[in-house]
């Protein structure tokens, strides 16, 4: 009887953990499945990944070319003078007859001069030719362009000329 107590008892331990343990994987089979479909996300999304890292790579690379040109531009830019100082020493030279509308500042590049445009009126031929040579005479100005058909009026003469030279207050 003892034997067969035994027997009955181990069967029963036996039943109860096969249900135990079959119950745990049926439990466990959703948390399984749930992890397999988040695996095979992350595995597109790092291929996906590696794909656009190429590409973001050479994206940056190119900006940051950009900005190293712009920081290059920036560094000259440093040496220059500013277009206050450029444009006082330009209004220090006399201009009498002569009627300044408007100044457009360009600062250099590249191993350019600075550039100032001048646009206004002059009262008649003389004021604008004793102007110009005024400006052609400025230590700090390599060149006073004007263009020659602004003499064919005789008064209220409307001219541009460009000033091109180093603007900086060091001779």
């Amino acid at each position: 009887m003892r034997k067969n107590y035994l027997i009955r008892l181990v069967s029963v331990v036996i039943i109860a953990l096969s249900v135990l343990v079959l119950t745990q994987m049926v439990l466990l089979f959703p948390s399984y499945n749930m992890l397999q479909t988040r695996y095979q996300q992350l595995q597109r999304t790092s291929e996906y990944l590696s794909q656009i890292t190429a590409h973001n790579v050479k994206s940056i690379k190119t900006r940051i070319s950009a900005l190293n040109k712009k920081a290059h531009f920036f560094g000259t830019l440093a040496t220059a003078p500013s277009a206050t100082t450029a444009i006082k020493q330009m209004l220090t030279i006399p201009r009498n007859g002569i009627l300044i509308k408007e100044i457009t500042y360009t600062a250099p590049k590249q191993k350019q001069q600075t550039q100032i445009i001048i646009s206004g009126v002059a009262t008649n031929r003389r004021a604008l030719q004793l102007y110009q040579e005024s400006l052609q005479l400025a230590p700090y100005i390599s060149s006073a362009n004007l263009p020659v058909g602004v003499y064919a009026k005789n008064t209220n003469i409307k001219f541009t000329i460009t000033l091109a030279g180093s603007f900086s207050t060091q001779l």
